[in-house]
């Protein structure tokens, strides 16, 4: 029989995170299943799940817990938005691989963890890498910068990012998105009437933008979509 590794998840199961902890939960169920199921492996793979319940000090017992386990090999999380140094410095001590897929923001210090996989920019990152893709990987001339209302700290970094360092000979139009259900038809009108061949989502809310995605579609829109 081929070898069991253990992976570990610390995850907010129970906490306000609820929602983003067990959409992590069912993706490393998945992923562990389908390697599982695989007739070529080397190895198998178990589960091993912490709930912090997003509360901070039950976050660094989770993360001892899992740090003290030799059968974990790896963890995925945390799942909060907020990576804090102290949990980093804790898997760092077990020189454990931490994969951080969720995480916003960080009071981590460049350089520190060794073993830390983040997945994704920081969010105040974010607007410099959209910025960036408009002007060398997808060039745009005339940008739609849609603001959320219903994210507005997201929506002003994205903006300020864009009015200091709109791409060179690109124009910048703007079309603010408010809240609740009503906006989203009048943003994708306006990237039609305004010939924009670049639309800026600027929030963090997934369900907002994939329904700004299915208004411009059924606009008939085809320019990018950051």
């Amino acid at each position: 029989e081929p070898p069991t590794y253990t992976i570990g998840l610390h995850a907010d199961l129970g906490g306000p995170g609820r929602a983003t902890g067990l959409a992590h939960q069912r993706g490393v169920q998945l992923a562990v299943a389908d390697h599982n199921a695989r007739e070529d492996k080397a190895f198998r793979l178990a589960l091993r799940t912490e709930d912090d319940a997003g509360d901070p000090a039950k976050a660094l017992r989770a993360a001892g817990r899992l740090a003290a386990d030799p059968g974990v090999i790896a963890v995925v999380g945390p799942t909060g938005r907020l990576l804090r140094e102290d949990l980093v410095e804790r898997y760092e001590t077990e020189r454990l691989a931490t994969v951080v897929v969720a995480a916003g923001s960080t009071t981590v210090e460049t350089g520190t963890g060794l073993h830390l996989c983040v997945t994704r920019v920081y969010d105040d990152m974010l607007p410099t890498g959209l910025v960036g893709y408009l002007t060398r990987t997808r060039p745009a001339t005339r940008i739609l910068l849609v603001e959320d209302a219903a994210d507005p700290v997201l929506a002003r970094d994205t903006g300020v990012a864009f009015h200091d360092a709109t791409p060179a000979g690109a124009t910048l139009i703007e079309h603010p998105l408010v809240r609740g259900n009503a906006g989203f038809g009048a943003v994708a009108r306006r990237a039609m009437t305004g010939r924009a061949d670049a639309v800026v989502f600027g929030g963090g809310h997934a369900s907002r933008a994939a329904r700004l995605a299915t208004a411009l579609a059924g606009e008939g829109y085809t320019g990018s979509r950051v």
